[in-house]
Formats: structure tokens, C-alpha cells, sequence
């Protein structure tokens, strides 16, 4: 079957509704589209057909009063709409974090109820996609530490998807600090940072 060619004398091809409103200019010198939206089509695995993204930048804290409880890190969720089942999400995470000295904090994603990205099960061994520890005495009690977590999932739905990140102190009780470091005079040298969720929808 021949392809349909449809050529301009002169100018470019406008695409007009019904009320001979313009929903779409397309030059005929380069073959750009200047206005308009592509609201149906398919996009070559890969290919990123959506960023959704959210930067906290406020200190935020959570007393764990023990070991074995994950808590939601506040604010930090996020939500994003696949347009195919087939759709996968790369979730990439920031964090800046400090905690109590000589405490260690684990990080688990989670797809609604559900964590991703964690370590395969390994006897009581806590399934984590991180961990970060503060020593005591040392100069990071006066910064924060960064933590990166990558993630590619498979979510298999175009409904509305939830991604948050939850912490939880592994060893022992103590507070623990996002955005903010431990030590936490109102002097230059103690640090006050933000951390970033980003969700980028990638054609399966």
C-alpha cells in the first residue's frame, strides 16, 4: 500500500476541527509540529513518554521508638498514571540524610503497600534498597550524607500508582533526619539540603 502524501502548494498544512479552529501546524519546511498535542500513538520501547518529579527542601524527622517498624518518610510520595500496562517506571531517589550517632537507617520503596527494589530474603536479614550509618564523633555530624536509589518497575497498570520511600532505625532507637544534619546549630557550617523523587514513565 502506497503511503498518502499530502503536500501544500505554498505555506504550511494546517489541521482545522469542525469550527475551523486550528489544532495543528505542521511545517513543511522541517515536518515540526507547532501546536497541537499527540494524544494517541505508540512510542518505541524506551522511549520516556512522562516525568513526574517532587523536591522536598524542608528538614523533616521521625523519633523510632524501636527497631522493626517502617514509618513513611513525611512528605516524600509521589504518584504517576502509566498510559499502557506494558509501561515500565524508573523511580530514582535522593536522599540527604543524617541520624543519631552511631546508629544505622534502612530505606525501603514501596508501590503502594507493596516494597520494590529491596534485597532478595536472606534469614532474619532486613530486606532493604538502602542503608547508611553515622558514626560517632565524626565530621559528619555536622552534614548530611547522600543516599541514591535506583528502580526500574514493572507496576503492569494505568491506574493512578503511588511511590513513597520508608525508613526505619535498625539497630537501635533514636531519631533520624532527612534535609537536615545531626547537629543542628543555627551556624554556617551545619547543612540544610533537599531531597528529590523522580518517576519517568518508559514505553514497554
Amino acid at each position: 500500500m502506497a503511503d498518502l502524501i499530502i503536500k501544500p502548494s505554498s505555506g504550511n498544512l494546517v489541521l482545522k476541527d469542525d469550527q475551523d479552529v486550528a489544532r495543528a501546524t505542521i511545517a513543511t519546511s522541517t515536518g515540526n509540529i507547532t501546536l497541537g498535542t499527540i494524544t494517541s500513538g505508540t512510542f518505541p520501547a524506551g522511549h520516556v513518554i512522562q516525568v513526574q518529579s517532587l523536591t522536598l527542601d524542608t528538614p523533616q524527622e521521625k523519633a523510632s521508638p524501636t527497631t522493626k517498624t517502617w514509618y513513611d518518610v513525611p512528605s516524600f510520595t509521589l504518584n504517576i498514571t502509566p498510559s499502557a500496562t506494558s509501561s515500565k517506571v524508573m523511580v530514582m531517589v535522593v536522599l540527604q540524610c543524617s541520624m543519631d550517632e552511631s546508629q544505622e537507617v534502612g530505606f525501603q520503596l514501596m508501590r503502594g503497600s507493596t516494597s520494590i527494589g529491596i534485597g532478595a530474603a536472606s534469614s532474619n536479614r532486613t530486606r532493604v534498597s538502602s542503608s547508611m550509618r553515622m558514626d560517632a564523633g565524626s565530621s559528619s555530624d555536622y552534614r548530611t550524607i547522600t543516599n541514591v536509589i535506583n528502580h526500574l518497575d514493572s507496576p503492569s497498570s494505568t491506574s493512578a500508582t503511588t511511590y513513597k520511600l520508608q525508613w526505619r532505625n535498625m539497630y537501635s532507637t533514636g531519631f533520624m533526619y532527612l534535609n537536615r544534619s545531626f547537629q543542628w546549630d543555627d551556624v554556617d557550617d551545619r547543612s540544610a539540603s533537599c531531597s528529590t523523587l523522580t518517576l519517568m514513565e518508559i514505553a514497554g
